[in-house]
């Protein structure tokens, strides 16, 4: 019986001595990555799948999948015409609460929920991942589940004084402009920040992953290593660098917030 036809609790359970893995709500996972993700508050990062991680009947990590841009356009971007934009999803938030005494370290829940992915839709081919550069993220935790580093990809923030972060997705839902120019009339004193994501797969198995790695299929060229520190940093429309996890304790906000 597919995945689709009965409630995924009744598939599955994983079951550590006092902890539970099970689907959630999306009401429930929204408001726990509101409140322990440093990106919490951005509008984006809830899926059509939902996993919360309990420690007892205590909530204490959530795991979301979808399609973090227009579903296709990353398989179109790594695979061309080989990926048909249905066969994977995206995982857009992984969050465990440290505080709670949870024994489930992020790269084991995360591993799980990709076991659970897998198996219950067979649709699915591969997984994709990000880690925010300019949190200082690595991709540590993916690269402990058995995900596969594939490259560094641009990104960037607004800085807004007296404010915090905000994505140029959020700013582009709200003004009619992404100009730095325009943003300093709005809020003088604003700023780029320029940093990277880190990009990670996890296929569905070895004859897969050797399919989509083979260099006839993937748009992309593999990197030599992995990302480290060192070459993680986050530079501003100064020109002024900052190091890497300088952003660490500043969360993203949505724009619209400004305005409340």
């Amino acid at each position: 019986m597919a995945i689709a036809e009965r409630p995924i609790e009744q598939q599955h359970q994983h079951q550590t001595p006092r902890e539970l893995v099970r689907p959630i709500s999306p009401k429930d996972a929204r408001e726990f990555v509101r409140v322990y993700h440093p990106n919490g508050k951005c509008s984006q990062g809830l899926g059509t799948l939902n996993f919360g991680l309990f420690l007892g009947k205590q909530l204490v990590g959530v795991c979301t999948w979808g399609h973090n841009i227009s579903q296709g356009e990353t398989a179109k971007l790594m695979f061309g015409n080989h990926s048909t934009g249905k066969d994977y999803l995206d995982n857009l938030r992984l969050v465990v609460n440290k505080s709670s005494g949870a024994k489930t370290q992020p790269s084991a829940l995360v591993s799980f929920c990709a076991k659970i992915l897998f198996k219950f839709r067979p649709e699915l081919r591969y997984l994709v991942a990000y880690s925010s550069g300019i949190y200082g993220y690595l991709g540590k935790i993916y690269q402990a589940s058995n995900f596969v580093y594939t490259g560094k990809m641009k990104t960037n923030y607004f800085y807004i004084p007296n404010y915090g972060l905000v994505t140029s997705r959020s700013i582009a839902n709200y003004l009619p402009s992404r100009r730095l120019e325009y943003m300093q009339k709005i809020h003088p004193g604003a700023k780029v920040l320029n940093s990277y994501n880190y990009r990670y797969i996890r296929f569905r198995d070895d004859k897969t992953k050797r399919y989509f790695l083979d260099s006839r299929v993937r748009c992309f060229k593999l990197p030599e290593s992995l990302p480290t520190d060192a070459e993680n940093e986050t530079i501003d429309s100064d020109g002024q660098h900052y190091p890497s996890g300088y952003f660490k304790h500043m969360s993203s906000l949505p724009y619209f917030d400004i305005h409340k």
